[in-house]
């Protein structure tokens, strides 16, 4: 009888380490958002009209991972409130979430160090950032990992990093990645972040005596997808200097003379995959997924938000729930509509994705914007490449143009004027760092992080905001980029990371831009530049 009991112990441990499991750092750890992510984390943006972190979950879920670790240090009450929401939250969605709190975590590194304090990883597990989507097949990825650690117990990483084509590379002007891997064994053997002004890199001569064929590769997107061994966390514990994943980690564990672990590449060869790392990235993921690049992640077939949507022509999305278009309104190609939105007489819409509950008044014109729920757009408004908050109001009027964030519960208008890369928020920031909070909770919500109510509209504001605005203008040294990535990343190449910024003072990027949107012209599927370039 003893013997029997052991074996059937023995087979139930063998069955749990066969559950796939992931950890998603909900967490960005920077500001690039900012002000739209004042109360609200990054990894509940909407993209697309469904959150980010949901976009995240079918991933993980169509990969067969079966547990998922959510790491939040900051609006842990909003994370869980979306998570039971959402529909992963339903006993048959085969998908158990566990959110971890941690209000000590200023990093990846903090993040992975309390995931090694907490021991609550003892197998492989998949490791991603709350701002991914993918459409990568995962699991294939985690089976070519474990037939390698059969074979050595050295690797403990594997990258998964997407090839693309010329116009997806790191624009002229930004920073670049470049990974040099072996071509046979797609070892990881050195890796290197080249930063704008810098024209040359080396590779050390034990890695070229060592791996006498190498791939030099500047043409790899990171999807921000690993999988890796318990040794990982164990590894950032035993390094306080271990701080990023990519710049630190990976590129201390390839140059430690006293580590003998080692990283491969896996390069997906079909899928999608792409972070949204800043706010270019966040338009070219949605347009990627309005164009149908991340099939089958694609609005009209099973959206994680659960609305139904009928593609029409053009890649055009409409919800089928309650939406009113006028008949003399115009939805041209490359544009969703969400549920329970009004779209008034002659008003235009071109590129753009409405949310849920908008109202989009007379002869607007909306072109490449992203316009979230709960928004009110008046009479005669144009905006242009821009991202409007939820609850925002755009009296009569007004005009918004590039690369322009509008913060939650916004009034503007009526005949507000904002300048190019304007941040707009309901009331002024606190002087604190809004992302950390000293409550128990982790909780950063309004009260906490914006100060001192909006600007009293003077002569001087009412060309820029409207005469009935309800909102704070920022200034430059407000609008700063001070996070701990600005150390990594040049000035020039957070810039080219805006959305609506087309860097007109590098003159090959807009020669180039402009080509590929003549040749995009030519087909409903041909779809606009990719978020390789703004993610790189």
């Amino acid at each position: 009888m003893p013997p029997k009991i052991a074996g059937k112990e023995q087979g139930s441990a063998e069955e749990e380490e066969e559950i796939l499991k992931a950890v998603v750092l909900a967490d960005s750890f920077n500001s690039r958002f900012g002000p739209l992510t004042v109360d609200l984390p990054r990894c509940l943006l909407p993209v697309c009209n469904a959150p980010l972190l949901d976009w995240t979950f079918e991933a993980l879920a169509t990969a067969g991972v079966q547990e998922v670790f959510v790491f939040c240090g900051s609006h842990v009450s909003l994370i869980k409130e979306a998570i039971n929401a959402s529909r992963w939250s339903r006993p048959n969605s085969g998908l158990k979430i566990v959110p971890i709190f941690s209000g000590e975590a200023r990093s990846v590194g903090d993040a992975m160090r309390e995931l090694d304090t907490k021991q609550i990883i003892s197998s492989d597990f998949v490791l991603v950032t709350g701002d991914v989507v993918s459409s990568v097949r995962i699991d294939e990825v985690v089976k070519e990992h474990k037939e390698r650690r059969k074979l050595s117990k050295d690797p403990i990483m594997t990258m998964v990093m997407r090839e693309v084509g010329p116009r997806d590379r790191p624009r002229p002007g930004s920073d670049a990645t470049i990974v040099t891997v072996d071509a046979e064994t797609s070892q990881c053997v050195h890796y290197d972040y080249i930063r704008h002004g810098k024209d040359s890199f080396q590779i050390p001569a034990e890695v070229l005596k060592s791996h006498p064929d190498l791939d030099v590769r500047i043409d790899l997107l990171d999807c921000s997808i690993d999988i890796c061994t318990p040794d990982v966390p164990a590894l950032f514990t035993e390094n306080f200097d271990y701080q990023e994943l990519r710049t630190d980690f990976v590129k201390g564990v390839l140059t430690s003379d006293l580590l003998t672990k080692t990283i491969f590449c896996h390069i997906a060869g079909k899928g999608y995959g792409a972070r949204v790392k800043n706010t270019k990235a966040y338009g070219d993921v949605s347009k990627d997924i309005i164009c149908r690049r991340t099939f089958p992640l694609v609005p009209d077939d099973n959206h994680p938000s659960g609305d139904a949507y009928e593609l029409r022509n053009g890649l055009i999305y409409v919800a089928k729930q309650d939406v009113l278009l006028s008949r003399t309104c115009k939805i041209e190609r490359h544009s969703m509509i969400g549920p329970k939105t009004e779209v008034r007489d002659e008003a235009r819409i071109n590129a753009s994705v409405i949310g849920r509950s908008c109202d989009i008044g007379r002869r607007s014109i909306i072109t490449d914007s992203y316009i979230w729920d709960n928004t009110r757009i008046g009479s005669n408004c144009v905006i242009q490449e821009s991202i409007i908050g939820s609850g925002v109001t755009i009296l009569d009027g007004s005009r918004i143009v590039r690369g322009c964030l509008i913060g939650k519960g916004v009034v503007l208008g009526p005949e507000a004027n904002l300048r190019p890369f304007s941040k707009v928020t309901r009331t002024k920031p606190s002087q604190e760092d809004e992302r950390w909070s000293d409550d128990e909770d982790g909780e950063t919500g309004p009260e906490k992080s914006m100060g001192e109510p909006e600007q009293a509209i003077d002569d001087t504001l009412v060309p820029i905001l409207g005469s009935k605005s309800r909102a704070y203008l920022w200034t430059e040294e407000e609008d700063g980029d001070s996070d701990e990535e600005n150390e990594v990343e040049t000035p020039q190449s957070l810039r080219l990371g805006r959305l609506g910024d087309k860097g007109s003072d590098v003159e090959i990027v807009e020669s180039a831009a402009s080509e590929m949107e003549s040749d995009e012209e030519s087909s409903d599927f041909g779809s606009p530049r990719s978020a390789a370039s703004g993610t790189s």
